[in-house]
């Protein structure tokens, strides 16, 4: 078998657009409580939907279910899910799933915060069920055979590496190729404010910086950072110029 499979699509394959970083254990906990306290004072709502979901795996079964993923979800864009009966169910049978927990969270009587929050921790848990994450992933099974099996011994190994040195987490960024001075640049600062949300890094000022603040938000392109300069009155500055002072939200 040959394909002109990129070699970072497998990874992107499976890899699910899930917020996973900075997730504490006592969410999970709260979150799992919530959804048992739930369940207790309104079993026939949950009975309800887990057999809505029995009837949509029959029509998935029949071949008669019409769930699709996202036109932007990368995990199921190898031709196999829309091509292969048995990918076609096992995609459909997730879909399903999660559709299913819309409609249960959606109908429940839980506050707007902990209808979120419960959202949040259960889809946490569905993604990692999809059936991109399992071995039969198709676009993982060709670089399997393109690379002759190294593919799978990298991943054990990054694997072991996560549940020994970062918590048992997919670590997002491989620290060990960047190093200060060489190829990732440092600007002295401290922390000035931290809670459970964010770090406010505040950067050494100038000696030419003005008081007035101006606020340039990032969220929208990264949805992480946001920073403030102090900059010159009258004069354009960015980041790193002797005339600005820096700090930097870290969420």
């Amino acid at each position: 078998m040959t394909s002109s499979l990129n070699p970072d699509s497998a990874a992107d394959s499976i890899g699910g657009p899930n917020p996973i970083v900075g997730f504490r254990r006592k969410d999970l906990l709260d979150s799992l409580r919530t959804v048992i306290g739930e369940t207790i004072r309104h079993p026939q709502h949950t009975v309800g939907s887990l057999a809505h979901l029995a009837h949509a795996g029959l029509d998935i079964g029949r071949g008669k279910a019409t769930f699709t993923p996202g036109a932007k979800d990368r995990r199921f864009a190898d031709q196999a899910w829309s091509e292969n009966v048995l990918y076609q169910r096992m995609l459909q049978l997730y879909l399903a799933a999660d559709a299913e927990l819309d409609r249960w969270i959606g109908g429940s009587e839980l506050s707007t915060m902990d209808r979120e929050r419960t959202r949040f921790v259960l889809s946490l848990g569905l993604d990692a069920l999809a059936p991109s994450n399992l071995p039969t992933n198709p676009a993982a099974l060709k670089r399997f055979i393109e690379t002759g099996g190294r593919s799978a011994v990298s991943g054990i190994r990054q694997l072991v590496d996560d549940v020994l040195h970062n918590g048992g987490m997919p670590r997002q960024v491989d620290t060990n190729r960047f190093q200060v001075g060489g190829n990732l640049a440092g600007t002295p600062g401290s922390v000035v404010f931290r809670n459970e949300v964010l770090e406010l890094i505040q950067y050494e000022s100038a000696d030419r910086a003005g008081p007035r603040p101006t606020v340039a938000d990032r969220a929208a392109a990264r949805r992480s950072t946001s920073t403030t300069f102090s900059t010159c009155p009258n004069r354009k500055a960015w980041p790193g110029t002797h005339w600005t002072t820096a700090s930097r939200f870290s969420w």
